[in-house]
């Protein structure tokens, strides 16, 4: 039970806000209604749920498999090889990009694709940089 609450601590801090937060809060100050727009819905919803189910199944191999959590102050006890970690290194930040991604196909806004981009650029300099030099060095 401790597990679940801290792996929900975590997503509803970080990736719930990367995710969900700032970019409803970003078209919502832009003062732009959010329209449902079935074309845009139909773009947005496939890629926001394709982002969700990626994160929610890596949290799950997190927690169960690596009986851990995926913050960096808590995490996996043993090594996740399994899921979509067997082919993608951090699918995680893929599911992140994909909820970021329908929420600007979502609000048609330039605004929230740029902060996209931006988040995409940071987490590849986290997740891919430091990795790549460790990877060098040996």
């Amino acid at each position: 039970m401790r597990l679940f609450l801290k792996n929900l601590l975590f997503t509803v801090l970080v990736p719930g806000t990367v995710a969900v937060f700032l970019p409803y809060w970003m078209v919502a100050r832009s003062g732009q209604a959010l329209t449902v727009d079935p074309v845009r819905l139909l773009l947005a919803g496939p890629l926001m749920l394709l982002g969700a189910t990626i994160y929610f199944w890596c949290l799950w191999d997190f927690a169960v498999t690596g009986r851990g959590t995926p913050a960096p102050i808590d995490p996996p006890k043993h090594l996740v090889v399994r899921g979509l970690y067997r082919y993608v290194r951090n699918p995680m930040y893929v599911g992140v990009l994909l909820v970021i991604a329908g929420w600007a196909a979502l609000s048609a806004s330039r605004a929230v694709l740029g902060y996209g981009a931006v988040i995409a650029v940071g987490l590849r300099c986290r997740g891919g940089c430091p990795g790549r030099s460790m990877l060098t060095g040996r």
